[in-house]
């Protein structure tokens, strides 16, 4: 028995060796066994499940020992399984769903029929599909389309439902830093690759796809399969709607506003809660039918959110010498005549300093195909979209008194914020095949373009800081300091291949996976710098010097600091960044049934990355030497990027069922 496991694994790994997954699971499963009742193994039953919301037909025929596996199931229900033997009545398994990434079991017992053949209906009973069973492959928590339905939320997201996953803080998962999750979206990957942030489409606070798209999502914190990988806190799988042959549709409208929040608490709600001022508007809409029925199916969604929040909480003080509740230290007067003066003098519209709002807006949408192409092929193709941007109040770094904006002490103007921005573009397309009773494949391939980019409020003006009272920032107006230039652009793509083999108590498996990123980072802090000056005074005093002769820098007497970045490139070009790197992956797994209580899964994952990019050369750094670990010299290169690196990752798992129930 071993020289024969052993035996298949080499040929599988030699067979995957020359190709080459960091796709997730995108389907279920429904496995079981044939038998009489008097426990005779049936080898040849025909098993057929029917998907009855699309009509699509899955068929195959148990093998010796009477096992039978139907992979690549869609995700959902009813289905309908019907297993005949000639000799015994039919048995129907009525209303079953399938859930993602586990297998539905059926231990059917066929009785024996030597007169007129019968149709026994049985009830979902006789399946199984528990929390806790040998067929579970590490910890995980499945949430269905029932509770993406029922339970309740406010930001429309993928994030609020994670939640309920007991190791989870936020996206964060079992203590890791929530950068290092995986996110994948019809078994696609879908993060931030980058790894600014956990979820593309976060820095507008955007969720990528509408949850009115999504069919089921599953999160794996310690899987042994070794198709996950990719990770260390968990890997959220998400799946998304199909077309049935049923013509439906949705539409939603949301609003909430500070009416709709509470402002009394307290014994005998006596004490009055501030509430903000606040608007958002969610609405959406969603499609999908047959255009050939039984064969060829469409699902459409699209989804838009506005939200308006106030731009600062406080407002400017009128002059009278005090300052009473959201009153900040900074005259009005001050701010209206500084805005007069820079309209008047450079032309530069600084925009309000208070009573002004900070706007999020999102745009999502989703486009899939499905096609039964036949009996044996079922191909997936999903388009989509997302248009994101959020304003977003100045960075405070550098800034004296370490506040920019919205204090009591400082007040800035709206166009010294700055517009965050994040678009994605995807295309995914998925293949899967029932070669025989013994082999299916699922292949994955598609790209996906992450634009994550700032846009400057009102137009370039070099970043101004007025402080007052010492080092205490008083007002700020010109453009963000990281804004201008700050541009990253993240091309993916991505091809993967899982083929599985069954082989009676055996179910041997291997993947390959292929994935290209491509990086383009601009990022020119201070690039129209940033000039402070101790008072109003002081400010004015080096402006008019400026205005009457546009060749002098500023007065150094009249200037606390002035910071600018510039770029050290031949011919002073913009400094920015190309990066490219690929990962290598590939992977075979045997699951072993031994009997009803005991099933083993053991394999070996194999994943190379590596850059095929260097950086540009710094000749100042070559000329210096460093010092290694042990004491002696060494020479270091900026151009030269990390090597690329061999991870091994066996991985031995069991689940024991004691009493088999």
């Amino acid at each position: 028995m071993l020289k024969r496991i052993l035996f298949h694994l080499a040929i599988l790994f030699f067979i995957v060796a020359s190709i080459s997954t960091q796709a997730q699971v995108t389907t279920g499963a429904i496995t079981g066994t044939a038998k009489s009742s008097y426990e005779v193994e049936l080898v040849g039953a025909t098993v057929e499940a029917i998907h009855e919301p699309s009509g699509t037909l899955y068929r195959t025929i148990s093998t010796k020992g009477g096992f039978f596996n139907l992979p690549s199931l869609r995700v959902g229900g009813p289905y309908k399984v019907t297993i005949t033997f000639v000799g015994f009545k039919t048995e129907i398994y009525p209303d079953l769903f399938i859930q993602l990434g586990e297998a539905t079991k059926i231990n059917a017992s066929l009785i024996e029929e030597q007169k007129n053949l019968q149709e026994v209906v049985l009830t979902t009973s006789g399946t199984r599909r528990n929390l806790i069973s040998k067929d579970r492959k590490g910890t995980s928590t499945n949430i269905n389309r029932r509770l993406l339905e029922t339970m309740p939320t406010l930001s429309r997201s993928i994030t609020d439902f994670v939640k309920i996953t007991p190791q989870s803080n936020g996206t964060s998962f079992a203590g890791q830093d929530n950068r290092f999750i995986n996110l994948t979206i019809d078994g696609s990957i879908f993060n931030n690759s980058f790894g600014l942030q956990a979820l593309p489409g976060s820095q507008t606070n955007a969720t990528p796809i509408s949850l009115d798209a999504l069919e089921e999502i599953q999160v794996n914190l310690s899987p042994y399969s070794l198709k996950d990988a990719g990770f260390t806190g968990a890997s959220i799988n998400a799946i998304t709607k199909s077309g049935t042959n049923t013509i439906h549709g949705s539409a939603f409208f949301n609003q909430r506003n500070e009416n709709y929040v509470g402002t009394k608490a307290g014994l005998n709600g006596k004490t009055k809660i501030p509430v903000a001022n606040f608007d958002v508007k969610q609405f959406g809409a969603s499609f999908g039918g047959p255009i050939i029925k039984n064969k060829l199916f469409f699902f459409i969604n699209g989804e838009a959110e506005k939200r308006t929040d106030p731009g600062t909480s406080f407002v400017a003080n009128n002059g009278d010498g005090t300052l009473a509740g959201n009153e900040s230290r900074t005259l009005a007067s001050e701010l209206d005549a500084l805005s007069s003066y820079l309209k008047s003098k450079f032309n530069y519209e600084t925009g309000p300093y208070q009573g002004y709002s900070l706007v999020t807006k999102s745009y999502k949408v989703l486009a899939k195909i499905d096609w039964n192409i036949n009996s044996k092929n079922k191909l997936s193709v999903r388009y989509n979209l997302l248009k994101a941007s959020r304003d977003v109040p100045a960075s405070t770094s550098g800034a004296f008194g370490g506040a920019r904006y919205n204090t009591v002490n400082t007040m800035n103007f709206a166009n010294n914020n700055y517009e965050q921005n994040n678009d994605i573009y995807s295309a995914i397309g998925q293949l899967n095949t029932r070669f025989s009773n013994k082999i299916s494949n699922e292949f994955i391939f598609g790209f996906t373009a992450n634009r994550d980019y700032r846009a400057v409020k009102g137009s370039l003006f070099p970043l101004v800081d007025i402080l007052k009272d010492g080092d205490i920032n008083y007002t700020s107006f010109g453009a963000e300091p990281f804004t201008p230039n700050n541009i990253l652009n993240t091309d993916t793509w991505q091809v993967s291949d899982n083929l599985t083999f069954y082989l009676g108590k055996h179910t041997l498996s291997t993947g390959v996976n292929f994935e290209a990123f491509k990086f383009f980072n601009s990022f020119t802090p201070r690039i129209q710098g940033n000039y402070i000056f101790n008072s109003l005074a002081d400010f004015y005093t080096s402006a008019d010097a400026f205005i009457a002769n546009p060749t002098m820098t500023a007065n150094p007497v009249s200037l606390r600091r002035y910071i600018i970045g510039f770029s050290n490139l031949e011919g002073g070009g913009l400094w920015n960044a190309t990066t490219n790197a690929k990962n290598i992956g590939t992977y075979i797994q045997d699951d072993i049934s031994l009997d009803e209580h005991l099933s083993i899964t053991y394999g070996i994952r194999f994943d190379v990355p590596f850059f095929t990019s260097n950086s540009i050369t710094n000749p100042q750094v070559e000329g210096y030497s460093f010092v290694k670990e042990d004491g002696s010299a060494t020479k270091l290169s900026t151009a030269q990027l990390p090597s690329a690196k061999l991870m091994i990752n066996p991985r031995f798992g069991f689940n024991y069922d004691v009493n088999a129930d």
